[in-house]
């Protein structure tokens, strides 16, 4: 909203650092996005979603009435740090409640309602600033906000974290958020230089860069010693789906901002768009989000897989930007629609998919940490986008109507206006031979962001081919899980057994899971109140891999040394498997087609073990046991 407003509000309060009304919010909101997670997880969810929604209502009252600039940027500033948290923690708020399958669908709403904030707030700025008045765009804050905390009051109940305020305190690894956001800040202030191109602001934009590259660098050293909870556990980035997931939504990112800046500046060059009209132009790429979005979240809900959405969504991201950098500049409004369509649905298919993809393979503990990395590489992305577009487009601009000042200086200061932005000031220029000339120029520089759009595009498509596949929980899972009253393992979940992964054969549940054993569950099996529920068939056709030889479950800390093992040996497809019952009242074997039934009060489990075995074993198997103690 701020960037159609900030002329009225330089009309009134002055021009001097104008610029900076819409840096210092974006400087707040994303350069403390990483903290949040960590700092979710130690003082707890809700109290930190109350607490930025009232900085967010406080320093929009005071903005609404700000008498200066300098109060204005202030407050600006402040609401970012409110807005920012609202941002991060609604999406992990989403996550502890929903599981990862059933995730997509809710993901993919929330990428909607972002997605067209980021492109209507242009449009509904300059309405709310011709119509009411520029302090409108702050206050319109309030009623919003109001109406938020009382359902966030009522509605989100979440568990408290445990402890004192005091001893919560403690854990925060303060040092490591000083370091943190020195170095987003730093890097933020750089790439937001670059946009401004001047011989100066090219050295200030090196120093900046490599003094937030230093700053981070001691900030990594420091969270792999630190004997706090790292703001970052720097595990997480170890996992191959979360490193991929980051950089895949920064290049989602960088390529978002930078056609948002495009849309609008294209439709003001080639029509004479007003402010309104040119914000109408960004209706194609809202539909293409908002239909993609749904699509995908639906679609991995009902067949638990992501990576073709990354895919999918990839690919038209260049094809519409590259049908994009097609348009000459004479009025093509259908080919116009259909392009930004394109654009609009890769960004619907890539958004929640991203997401999901790096929270597939984190723990919970990791869950809040892992989805503000994915949401602060998406807001990097938008920064080094938007600088990326400015400074691409101001540079060739001016280097291509240098010429046409000095054969016609009369026109510099119009000229010299679009170089800084205000695309309105061609229009002002009454030769049309001036005019035609100086538009080519424009639209030539446009071509440029948009060839390198297409550029990061083809990156980004190019990361999400190397996505792994995680099966997420099939929804029969969760709701025969919930019948049996693991409703709150279900909600709490987020990490599923991988037994697909050909790279990781055995996978070992130790450590924290003991004291916590709700938290645990695959798609075949639920660990949850001493209890073992295997609620959906193992399928020894698995598709993924050729056979399942041994799946061993021990209770290590049992008195007894009780022991399941399923051996299938190397069955076909169409092979069935018998199991042996012989602690059980019964002695009959039971003879199931390629599945092992459900057995929904099995015995008490400290550690799980899933082994896949690859050595030839017989092609009946043994549930044995040594008389296990059934029920609780």
């Amino acid at each position: 909203m701020i960037s159609t407003a900030s002329e009225s509000i330089g009309k009134e309060l002055g021009f001097n650092n104008i610029s900076w009304l819409a840096q210092s919010f974006m400087l707040t909101s994303t350069g403390l996005q990483p903290i949040y997670g960590k700092l979710s997880d130690v003082l707890g969810r809700t109290i930190l979603l109350k607490a930025c929604i009232f900085i967010l209502f406080a320093s929009s009252t005071v903005a609404g009435f700000s008498n200066s600039v300098t109060l204005l940027i202030i407050m600006r500033s402040i609401m970012g740090i409110g807005a920012g948290g609202i941002q991060v923690l609604a999406l992990i708020i989403l996550s502890d409640m929903i599981p990862i399958r059933a995730r997509g669908t809710y993901l993919g709403f929330t990428s909607i309602a972002s997605l067209l904030g980021q492109s209507m707030g242009p449009l509904i700025g300059g309405v709310m600033t011709e119509r009411l008045g520029w302090r409108w765009i702050h206050l319109i804050n309030i009623p919003v906000l109001f109406v938020a905390s009382i359902l966030v009051l009522f509605l989100i109940i979440l568990p408290e974290t445990p402890g004192t305020m005091k001893n919560k305190i403690v854990r925060i690894d303060f040092l490591g958020i000083i370091l943190i956001v020195s170095a987003s800040c730093s890097i933020f202030l750089a790439f937001d230089l670059l946009g401004r191109v001047t011989s100066h602001t090219t050295i200030i934009f090196l120093v900046l860069l490599v003094v937030g590259l230093i700053i981070l660098a001691v900030f990594i050293y420091v969270e792999k010693y630190t004997k706090k909870e790292p703001i970052i556990a720097l595990t997480v980035l170890k996992e191959h789906n979360v490193w991929v997931g980051c950089l895949s939504a920064m290049m989602t990112g960088i390529v978002i901002y930078a056609g948002l800046f495009l849309i609008p500046t294209y439709g003001r060059a080639v029509y004479n768009s007003s402010t309104i009209e040119a914000g109408i132009k960004t209706w194609p790429w809202i539909m293409g989000v908002t239909i993609s979005s749904i699509i995908t979240g639906l679609s991995i809900t009902l067949y638990g897989n992501f990576k073709p959405y990354l895919w999918i969504g990839g690919f038209l991201l260049v094809l519409g930007y590259g049908l994009l950098s097609t348009l000459d500049g004479t009025p093509k409004k259908t080919q116009e629609i259909i392009y930004l369509c394109l654009v609009g649905l890769g960004v619907g298919f890539r958004t929640p998919s991203v997401t999901i993809e790096a929270q597939s393979v984190v723990t919970q503990t990791d869950l809040a940490s892992a989805t503000a990395l994915i949401n602060f590489s998406r807001n990097v992305g938008g920064v080094i986008g938007l600088a990326m577009s400015k400074s691409i487009h101001i540079f060739n601009f001016s280097k291509k109507t240098a010429g046409l000042i000095s054969d016609h200086p009369e026109w510099e200061a119009e000229i010299t206006l679009v170089s800084k932005g205000y695309t309105s000031a061609l229009w002002a220029i009454t030769d049309e031979e001036v005019r035609g000339i100086a538009i080519k120029s424009y639209l030539d520089s446009v071509k440029l962001v948009l060839y390198a759009c297409i550029g990061v595009s083809a990156v980004g498509f190019l990361l999400s081919l190397s996505a792994r596949s995680v099966h997420l929980l099939n929804m029969k899972s969760v709701k025969k899980a919930v019948q049996d009253g693991y409703s709150s393992a279900v909600r709490r979940s987020s990490r599923l057994f991988d037994i697909s992964r050909r790279d990781s054969p055995t996978l070992t549940i130790s450590e924290p899971y003991p004291e916590k054993l709700e938290d645990t569950k695959s798609e075949f099996l639920t660990v949850g109140s001493n209890r073992l529920v295997i609620s959906e068939p193992l399928s020894v056709s698995n598709d993924i891999l050729d056979s399942i030889e041994t799946i061993s479950i021990d209770n290590d800390k049992q008195d007894s040394d009780e022991t399941v093992t399923i051996g299938n040996g190397e069955l076909s497809s169409d092979e069935s498997i018998t199991i042996r019952n012989d602690g059980l009242d019964s002695n009959e074997p039971i003879e199931t087609e390629n599945a092992i039934p459900g057995l929904d009060e099995f015995i008490a489990i400290e550690n799980v073990s899933l082994d896949v075995d690859t050595s030839p074993r017989s092609q009946s198997g043994g549930l044995g046991t040594n008389r296990p103690n059934q029920g609780d």
